[in-house]
Order: structure tokens, then sequence, then C-alpha cells
């Protein structure tokens, strides 16, 4: 689910194709805002958990709304990102797909697959290389689970795993990378100020 179709409701219909009742939606780096605007339009609720949630962005309103919803056990929250030093684009940034923005989603009733347009590409070459090294980076932490013998991550438990993502938040916002990282990422921000 990209922000910008999320936002717009064009995907709606695909989206709830594919809600089951009773699953969980993980959104890796969230305020909430564009998932729960959708669950309003749709007029449906799903339990979620957010990796990374960007309480700074949000009024106090959407702020005691997110702790109610976590007090009733709809919410799960890892990490809110007013507890790290860095400004939330040195997170987003890492998400990078390597791909242009998707902005709009269909399905093709006739072979039922769904087709994507995407907007113009508009990544500078250092940000390709970077997006490139982060995607390989993930690839080869996959590798070493299976390597150490674990293929999946139901062997690790959950505050393992929990203490492992931590420890790499913490390495990516350590101050010799803040700025570093943030300086490479020039259409991030513009890209940002379009949603």
């Amino acid at each position: 689910m990209t922000r910008a179709l999320m936002l717009s409701g064009e995907a709606d219909a695909v989206f709830l194709d594919r809600l089951e009742p009773d699953c969980l939606i993980v959104d890796m780096l969230s305020s909430g805002h564009s998932i729960y605007r959708f669950f309003r339009r749709a007029g449906v609720e799903r339990e979620c958990l957010f990796f990374l949630y960007f309480d700074k962005l949000l009024p106090q309103e959407q702020r005691d709304d997110r702790a109610r919803r976590v007090s009733e056990g709809r919410l799960t929250i890892l990490f809110p990102t007013a507890d790290f030093p860095a400004s939330h684009y040195i997170f987003e940034m890492l998400l990078d797909p390597g791909h242009a923005s998707v902005v709009t989603l269909r399905r093709d009733d006739a072979s039922g697959a769904r087709i994507k347009t995407f907007a113009p590409a508009d990544t500078t070459a250092d940000e390709r290389e970077l997006t490139a090294f982060v995607n390989r980076c993930v690839s080869e932490l996959a590798a070493s689970l299976v390597r150490r013998g674990s293929s999946s991550l139901a062997a690790i438990s959950s505050g393992e795993l929990v203490k492992m993502m931590k420890n790499a938040l913490d390495a990516i916002v350590c101050e010799e990378n803040v700025v570093h990282v943030g300086s490479l990422f020039p259409t991030f921000h513009a890209r940002e100020k379009n949603f």
C-alpha cells in the first residue's frame, strides 16, 4: 500500500479484496493517518502493528486516538520516533523500493492481474545506488539467518527480534550517518512535499 494510493482511495476495492477479517496489517513506517482514513472510507477495521510510529507528526487528537487503539488491543507500536534524535526522513529513505512511486492500481477483470501505473522516475544515480545497497543488505540478512540454521523467524523469540531491530535503528540514526545519508537523497524530500 503506497501513501498516494491510500490517500486517493482509487485502490480501495483492491485492498479490501486482500484484507481477511482476522488479518494483521503491518506498517513499517506509520503515523496511522492514511490507513485510518482508508478504514473510515471502507467501513472496516483491522488490527495493526506499527514498526516505527511517527508520533511527532500527529496533532494531539490523533495521538490520543492511537493511544486508545493501543489500550484496546487494536494497535501494537514497537518504536515511536520520538525515542530517536533523527528526523523521520532518515527512516523513510531506507524504504525506497528502487522504482518510482505507484500512483494508480487497478485489477484487470479478464486476467485478474493488478496493473500499476508509476510516477515518472525521479531518483538520482546516488539514490539508486544506495537503494540497491539497502536491498542487498536485506537479502544478506535473510541469507545469514538461513545459514545459521534459522530459515524462519519463528525460531527467534519476539524479544530477540525486537532487540535486533532496535540495534539496527540505533545504527541508522547514529550522528555520523544522519547527515550523510540524508544529503544523498535530495529528491526524496521533493517527493514527500507532493503528498
